[in-house]
């Protein structure tokens, strides 16, 4: 391959009108011409920084009807509206979930034996009209005398979680209402 190219230049330097027949020529010199008229035809503004960009961004933007702005608003409200409600749900599970927790460990402080509560028929939530967690459930533990026994409980939470109303066992330990 070496040997090929040294030929053509030796070609080249003996017989220079030889060139005009040779392909890479043509190939350099159709670049060349690409290359002249692509510049004389470029656009004349070239984007230099980004605050170009932003402008040529928010001249675009401007271009939209009335309709199509109207569209995109509501469009970008309905999607906060369902990010807002998504973010809330997940807050009352996570918040329902904790005061179910802080009421059996409520429950556990008033029996004699906590270690063998067993609780059943849980059932915690969050009640809209009120605005208020709600957890409700019953627990088996020993009494003083070994014998298992079944004790009901119900606890009302607000916003920040605070207890406001309590029963344990049909009696009333705490009312805040």
């Amino acid at each position: 391959m070496k040997d090929y190219f040294i030929k053509q230049i030796e070609d080249i330097k003996s017989n220079p009108k030889c060139i005009i027949k040779k392909w890479y020529f043509w190939l350099i010199a159709i670049a060349i011409i690409y290359g002249l008229i692509t510049d004389v035809f470029a656009p004349k503004e070239i984007i230099t920084s980004s605050n170009d960009i932003e402008k040529n961004i928010i001249a675009e933007e401007k271009t939209e009807t009335e309709e199509e702005r109207i569209a995109r608003e509501e469009k970008e409200k309905k999607q906060a509206e369902e990010k807002a409600k998504k973010e809330r749900q997940k807050r009352i599970t996570e918040n329902s979930s904790n005061a179910y927790i802080y009421t059996e460990k409520i429950v556990k402080d008033n029996l004699k034996a906590p270690s063998t509560a067993k609780f059943s028929n849980q059932k915690y939530g969050y009640n809209e009209e009120y605005s208020r967690y709600v957890v409700s459930g019953s627990v088996d533990s020993q009494n003083s005398f070994g014998a298992m026994i079944r004790a009901n409980f119900y606890a009302e939470y607000d916003q920040d979680l605070t207890m406001i109303y309590f029963v344990f066992d049909n009696q009333v330990l705490l009312d805040n209402r």
